[in-house]
């Protein structure tokens, strides 16, 4: 299905911009082959094609790619989130929504208000503060709803009670935005009253085996195409039907004798009817060495490569046209071309 072609060392935050190949090699931005003067310790891309830095000094940068300039910036940016037309900056001591389209400052947040993270979706903008999620519509900055975590129960960790927090935002179908919370527990909020409508505690109905543990990381997809959500983790691939958020087991992996099983860690991506995994294989390592491509309808493996010596694979393979990209702990960017094109 796919045929390596290249790999590339020592390379920090693979990312694309225009389906243009872009990452840190060497401690230098590089996009599309074009080295950019700047040293980048991270870096966000958004929907306008700007890209936000902040380099090794801890200095901040936009970079505008169809200019090719360069500005430097004289506040904090937040790259702890994805970057559409809003960004959150710090400036005099306090956080700020900046609109990335006119560079205007829209709104600016109570200083005590901690923000975790963010995610904004057409004009709706939801901030993450610890234990509560606070709902505007912009650009008007009017603040339509908040929802408090303290009002939905805890959970317990390692004999400690716990708060349940964000771990991703999976997005927006049909006006509900839907959450990934801690302890695997999926919920979903009317986004325009910010009112509970489903809610589904994933850990106490797949993860009640000790020998099957199911992870919050990654593992939650939006497939809005077929009206469902994908939730593969571990060793359990999950259906959850996005109109009544009945959920269905598609499969469990560890019913396969041990030399057959697979384990999938975390890091996967739903793309074209495909999800693509970073998984261990027959129990050979702590940590993943294959990559591969599966049929979320069935849960078979339709392809798989076991890469060797990578230290772990901790990021989900990327897809742009018909090559797959893939980094390691140890910093190498395997690239594979696919050979199938009815795949």
């Amino acid at each position: 299905m796919f045929e390596f072609k290249d790999k590339i060392r020592n390379v920090k935050e693979v990312s694309f911009l225009n389906n243009e190949l872009c990452f840190i090699e060497n401690n230098k931005l590089i996009i599309g082959g074009v080295l950019l003067d700047v040293s980048p310790m991270l870096y966000k891309i958004d929907s306008l094609n700007n890209i936000w830095i902040k380099d090794n000094l801890w200095e901040n940068y936009r970079f505008d790619f169809i200019t090719k300039s360069l500005i430097k910036l004289n506040f904090n940016i937040s790259l702890n989130s994805d970057i559409t037309e809003y960004i959150i900056i710090f400036k005099d001591k306090k956080s700020r929504c900046l609109s990335v389209r006119d560079n205007r400052e829209i709104i600016t947040f109570n200083g005590i208000d901690k923000i975790k993270n963010y995610f904004s979706f057409q004009n709706y903008l939801f901030i993450n503060h610890i234990n509560y999620l606070q709902s505007y519509i912009l650009p008007n900055v009017n603040s339509k709803w908040q929802f408090s975590f303290d009002n939905i129960g805890t959970y317990q960790f390692q004999g400690q009670t716990k708060v349940y927090e964000v771990k991703s935002f999976v997005g927006v179908d049909n006006n509900v935005l839907i959450l990934m919370l801690s302890n695997c527990r999926i919920i979903s909020l009317d986004i325009n009253t910010g009112a509970l409508q489903y809610d589904i505690k994933l850990a106490e109905i797949y993860g009640k085996d000790s020998g099957n543990f199911i992870d919050v990381h990654n593992t939650l997809h939006l497939d809005i195409k077929n009206n469902r959500l994908l939730f593969l983790s571990n060793q359990t691939l999950v259906h959850i039907n996005l109109s009544n958020f009945s959920h269905t087991l598609i499969k469990e992996y560890q019913h396969e004798t041990k030399e057959k099983q697979w384990r999938f860690m975390k890091n996967t991506l739903a793309e074209d009817g495909l999800l693509y995994f970073t998984a261990d294989y027959a129990w050979q390592y702590v940590t993943p060495s294959y990559i591969g491509v599966m049929n979320p309808n069935t849960g078979d493996v339709l392809w798989s490569q076991q890469l060797e010596k990578t230290g772990g694979i901790n990021e989900p393979p990327q897809i742009r046209g018909t090559k797959l990209y893939i980094r390691t702990v140890t910093k190498d960017l395997y690239i594979f071309e696919k050979q199938d094109k009815n795949i």
